[in-house]
């Protein structure tokens, strides 16, 4: 069963008739099998009567039991190399894991973290960063039922699709072999820590786990218990369950590729949890910044807002802010971004740029007791930037891939195209990652001008939200950044407004099995 998505498969869907859907319905849709989480600003009295009132009318119903059947060991690797019209090369390697309740769970997810959980894990600084053989790669750990998944995924150029699976074999072989050090280990602790922690921000979330945790486990309590196993996990625990499970007769690889050549509710959390308002404040340099305190979660986020994207850019420099932005995670003058990616993931944080339409953000999450970290780091970022030129090219790269990437979905390509037809002249015809092209004629000393240009005091906005001291953070965020920034008046652009143009129908082929119809109005 776990062989087809979710979402299912195309034949499978047109085989189905309305009867069997009835059937299915009336077999699994009964009380006797519906667990109902609620959580939030409610009564649980009031929560029992509604629940008991939609649902208790409803028959129970006789309940089929569902057998799966254990799947024979795999005794040998699979594969399947799927070739089309496509840029890129989209790649998973995939090894049986046991499910979410088993013991070595949590020892899984660590390993997860370990291997390619951000930045400054062993497969992102190997493969990327120091060998060059992947513009993405990213390891989850995912086991939703009886059985589950430890998938690693990639993207990469056409040419270098073999090597990078070899390398990543290589690291896991490595990894059984000699094992992790005990910081690796740490760290990987404290980003599920944290992880954990976000998925606590909503009710939604809380309620999910709850819902799972019953459903999925028969435990409520079962994400406290994970925690508490997942704080014990040592380095010599990931090494024998990499051993374990990473074997490379148990493997799956598929790859993707061209050819190789106003309620009550909301007025009891506004009475208990009202926050306090956000004073705007002007600091020296036109730097502006808004602080909003909330200790409802042991987190603290730092934003850091500039206007930038389309309506600055050179029209021969398009996609140039949203490189120069996520070079503000990279090198400074201080740290290498291997260091940056390194100390940001050993305190379970996280620090991510991205550029849009008419701005480019920076933004720092980290723990209350990592405060201070998170302002060194901001501070590094905003003022020392050092655009070294092998980090500046990898970036490149990997934006123009991504760009190629898109190219590749009809949806995507059908949006990037009604966007030109639709602006024309206007900056907005062209998407916040810019155009092929130009990215291609882009170098260090255009990046860093285009930066000075945009970092300047009048042109920031700064707005931290979380469990922080207000004085200490607003001192130093003074002291740090804003009496060092370059002075000057920041001049807006004047091409926000558009005046729209005549009505079309454009019409774009592509070799694909989709037609998609897309509308644009003006608003």
């Amino acid at each position: 069963p776990y062989r087809e998505p979710v979402i299912g498969h195309r034949t499978l869907y047109e085989r189905v008739s309305r009867d069997e859907l009835l059937a299915y319905y009336k077999a699994r849709y009964i009380p006797n099998n519906i667990v109902v989480s609620i959580v939030g600003a409610v009564s649980s009295d009031e929560c029992v009567r509604v629940v008991e009132e939609h649902f208790g009318k409803a028959q129970r119903g006789r309940l089929a039991p569902v057998l799966l059947d254990s799947e024979p060991v795999q005794l040998a690797s699979r594969r399947e190399n799927i070739i089309g019209d496509y840029n890129v090369v989209r790649g998973g390697l995939a090894f049986k894991v046991p499910n979410l309740s088993h013991v070595d769970s949590p020892k899984l997810d660590a390993l997860a973290y370990a291997l390619g959980g951000g930045e400054s894990s062993i497969l992102w600084e190997e493969l990327r960063n120091v060998q060059k053989l992947v513009h993405y790669i990213d390891c989850r750990n995912w086991n939703p039922g009886s059985s589950g998944l430890f998938w690693i995924s990639y993207v990469c150029a056409p040419e270098q699709g073999a090597q990078v699976e070899a390398a990543v074999l290589e690291v896991i072989a490595r990894v059984v072999e000699e094992g992790l050090p005990e910081s690796m280990a740490d760290k990987a602790r404290r980003q599920s820590i944290s992880a954990e922690i976000n998925g606590r921000k909503t009710m939604s979330g809380q309620a999910s786990r709850l819902g799972i945790g019953e459903v999925v486990i028969g435990d409520i309590e079962y994400t406290r218990r994970y925690l508490s196993r997942l704080q014990s996990v040592c380095a010599k625990d990931m090494q024998r369950v990499a051993a374990t499970y990473l074997v490379r007769d148990g493997m799956t690889a598929v790859t993707l590729g061209p050819k190789s050549d106003t309620s009550d509710g909301f007025d009891l959390v506004a009475a208990r949890e009202a926050l306090a308002a956000v004073q705007p404040l002007e600091l020296s340099g036109g730097l502006r910044l808004l602080l909003q305190q909330d200790y409802r979660l042991p987190k603290v986020h730092f934003r850091c807002v500039l206007l930038g994207g389309g309506l600055y850019e050179p029209k021969q420099q398009r996609g140039v802010s949203a490189i120069a932005a996520e070079l503000l995670t990279k090198d400074t003058q201080k740290r290498t971004a291997a260091e940056i990616a390194e100390l940001i993931e050993s305190i379970g944080g996280s620090m991510t740029a991205s550029g849009g339409n008419n701005t480019i953000n920076l933004s720092i999450e980290v723990l209350p007791s990592d405060v201070d970290v998170a302002l060194d780091l901001l501070a590094d970022a905003l003022l020392n930037p050092a655009f070294e030129a092998d980090t500046v090219q990898t970036e490149l790269d990997a934006q123009i891939a991504g760009l190629k990437e898109e190219d590749d979905d009809i949806l995507e390509y059908g949006f990037r195209k009604l966007r030109e037809h639709f602006f024309g002249e206007h900056p907005f015809a062209v998407g916040a990652d810019g155009r092929v092209a130009d990215l291609e004629q882009l170098n260090v000393d255009a990046i860093r001008q285009h930066y000075q240009r945009l970092v300047v005091g009048s042109n920031i906005v700064i707005s931290v939200c979380g469990a922080f001291d207000r004085e200490h953070v607003e001192t130093q965020l003074h002291e740090m950044i804003a009496a060092k920034l370059p002075q000057g008046s920041f001049r807006r652009s004047e091409l926000a407004v558009y005046t729209g143009r005549e009505s079309m129908d454009i019409v774009e082929h592509m070799d694909r099995e989709q037609a998609v119809v897309l509308q644009a109005y003006p608003d």
